[in-house]
Formats: C-alpha cells, structure tokens, sequence
C-alpha cells in the first residue's frame, strides 16, 4: 500500500467491508470444513482484503484469484500479498470483467511485472465468491454462466441509491438465486445496511 500513497483505498476496503468477510468466513469454516476447495476465485475481489483473511483461515485452498474490473486493483492486491504472489501465485490479482470469465474452464492470462502476458493457461475455479451481485444489472445473466453444482458464495444488499438490484427481503434473494443443495442461508446487518448471503451448490 505505501507503494502507492496517492491512492484512496477507502472505496476497497472499510470497517463494513471487514464485518462483512468476516461474518462470511465464518460461515464458511463451519460449512465447508475440511472439504478440498482447490482455486478460489473472488469476484470484485477489490485490493485482496478478502483474499488475506480466507488464507488465513484452515479452509482447504490451492490458489486465490482476485478479479476485479478495475486495474488499480490489481497492483494494490498484488503488492498486500507479494509473499503469496512469489509463493507459485497462492494468490494472484487480475483485471478481468466477470462476463468474460469461464466459470467451468477459465482461461487465464496475467498481466506480468514488465507489462507482457503471461502464456494463458486452463484452471476450474472450485469455488466462486461474489459479494457485490447487487452492483450487477444483469444478475441472472452471470448467475446462468456459472455450471450447475459450483460451489458458490453469495452476498447481496438490500435497498441503497448506489446499488443496482437490491433485495427488498431475504426470501427475494434467496429466489433470485437458486440453488440445487443450500448449504447456508442468512442475515447481517451493519449500521444501516442489510446484507443476505447464500451458500451451497447451483
């Protein structure tokens, strides 16, 4: 971070951001305990805060991809984490907009330090994590692209003027997005915003 002191990163990271991981992570754990989760990939994974506190955890994971859309991101994330970039990308950060993700079979490409791209290469993500699918418009469009029984986690938000699709209830979420095996379904609030979240397989 001090990498880069002129940027704000209080639109990446706050204290709310910070409840939010941790209540999800803690569902997590108790969900999926020793399950192999193999490669993560986090959705509008945003500077990697939520990267950091899913390696710290004893969750079963091989790799963290972090993609999200904006390229300051990518730098950010991948400076915080330069311990676990180094170590054969346990962690690695790309710009990638989530529409052109393959969700069954990705196609990935890094941006490397010296600005080329690395040779692409094939990895299943295990599990998807999208905390923002109140910020998409087209919802049910990314929810289709994503191949029946991934291991998904989800968070949306209910009514805000800076959102696009909020959720009016818990149930409205929960039918927004269904799935074959629930594994988890919940409630938080923190301050004056509701979050809902929904664990399991599509």
């Amino acid at each position: 971070i001090y990498s880069y002191p002129n940027v704000d990163i209080s639109s990446f990271v706050n204290k709310e951001h910070a409840i939010v991981y941790s209540w999800m992570i803690q569902n997590m754990v108790r969900v999926f305990g020793e399950k192999y989760l193999g490669t993560v990939y986090t959705i509008g994974g945003g500077i990697g805060l939520m990267g950091a506190m899913l390696l710290d955890t004893k969750l079963r994971i091989e790799n963290i991809r972090n993609l999200d859309i904006n390229g300051t991101c990518k730098f950010l994330a991948d400076e915080m984490m330069k311990k676990e970039v180094l170590d054969d990308w346990k962690f690695k950060a790309s710009t990638q907009d989530l529409f052109d993700v393959d969700y069954a079979e990705n196609n990935l490409e890094i941006t490397l330090p010296n600005g080329s791209i690395s040779k692409a290469f094939k990895e299943i993500p295990g599990l998807v994590i999208n905390t923002n699918v109140s910020l998409l418009q087209n919802q049910d469009d990314w929810y289709d692209m994503l191949p029946d029984t991934r291991r998904i986690v989800l968070i949306g938000e209910a009514g805000d003027i800076d959102i696009h699709r909020p959720f009016s209830s818990s149930q409205a979420f929960n039918n927004a997005f269904k799935m074959t095996f629930e594994q988890y379904t919940g409630v938080i609030t923190v301050g004056k915003k509701q979050y809902f979240m929904k664990i399991g397989l599509k």
